[in-house]
């Protein structure tokens, strides 16, 4: 069994990054917060999963968080779980979603109820259903278009109770992932393809994958010059100075002497548009310009009369 190794999204970055060059009391952070959170639980349940793929056979391939550009829509299939044998395909869309969860997948619709408080959502197995049919096209333009696919949903909760229909056998715990995948070897018995064809299809597949990114300040409908609030002491929050090359705390006396870094650090990630230099000299208190644009400088380059950050390699 091979499998792709998870990694940590960019957009966790980017979230880390907003939450904190924001005021306390912005009026969008309990919503970026909330965002956030919701983010993160939902990876933390897809990683939960890894921990039944050693009990998989041997020729399973499993590939994780696939991102992919349907060329004649431009939709973004976002695959949260691919199970690739040359017998069948399975796809698993996670949810780490807690309380009682009622599937109806005739209707669409998933309602959760925690605590007698209800929200409605649409139902995953037909979005799991949709990327199944995708993924098909994709395939069959590899010339494999006799490979099965089955599309499920797993519950990375295990506290979570599922109310499913009866006559419904792929929305389950992921406890259930090793059983389902063993049930359906005896499904499909008949070997559709070689494993190497498999295998370039899938490396091209990963190769078209994209990483999440997202213009956060464009979705809360914040105005860059908002995160350019000077920099703060990281233990007491009170206000630094320059000193004898370093950063000290006027209240706390701390010194801390990459502050100025971190904060140009996180801006990086958020940034869409040059800037003046005098507006990243407000993270300094301005010292002088001389000295702020000493410290700047090792980070941005010039675009007319306003700066950008200098690209990594």
């Amino acid at each position: 069994m091979t499998k792709s190794a998870i990694v940590r999204p960019f957009l966790f970055d980017q979230y880390e990054a907003i939450l904190r060059r924001l005021p306390p009391d912005h009026s969008s952070r309990k919503k970026i917060e909330s965002d956030y959170r919701r983010y993160t639980a939902g990876h933390y349940g897809e990683e939960s999963v890894q921990y039944y793929f050693p009990l998989l056979a041997d020729h399973c391939t499993v590939l994780q968080q696939l991102r992919l550009r349907d060329t004649t829509s431009s939709h973004i299939f976002q695959i949260d779980l691919l199970i690739a044998t040359p017998y069948f395909l399975y796809i698993g869309e996670i949810k780490q979603m807690s309380g009682s969860l009622y599937f109806y997948p005739e209707q669409g619709q998933l309602i959760q109820d925690i605590n007698g408080e209800k929200r409605a959502f649409a139902c995953p197995l037909s979005q799991s259903v949709r990327q199944a049919a995708f993924l098909k096209r994709k395939f069959a333009e590899s010339g494999m278009k006799d490979l099965p696919l089955e599309a499920h949903v797993i519950s990375s909760n295990a506290a979570a109770r599922l109310i499913v229909p009866e006559n419904v056998a792929n929305i389950y715990h992921s406890s259930r992932l090793p059983t389902v995948i063993d049930l359906l070897f005896q499904k499909h018995s008949r070997k559709k393809v070689s494993q190497k064809a498999l295998t370039n299809v899938l490396m091209r597949l990963k190769q078209e994958s994209m990483e999440k990114q997202e213009d956060l300040l464009k979705r809360y409908g914040i105005d860059e010059l908002e995160l350019f609030y000077p920099i703060a002491c990281e233990s007491c929050e009170g206000a630094l100075k320059r000193s004898h090359g370093t950063w000290v705390c006027c209240d706390c006396g701390e010194s801390q002497p990459y502050r100025h870094i971190e904060a140009l650090q996180d801006l990086r990630l958020l940034l869409k548009t040059p800037v003046t230099m005098r507006v990243f000299l407000t993270l300094l208190r301005q010292p002088s310009y001389q000295v702020g644009r000493r410290l700047m400088m090792p980070f941005l380059e010039r675009r007319g009369q306003l700066y950008v950050f200098k690209r990594h390699d």
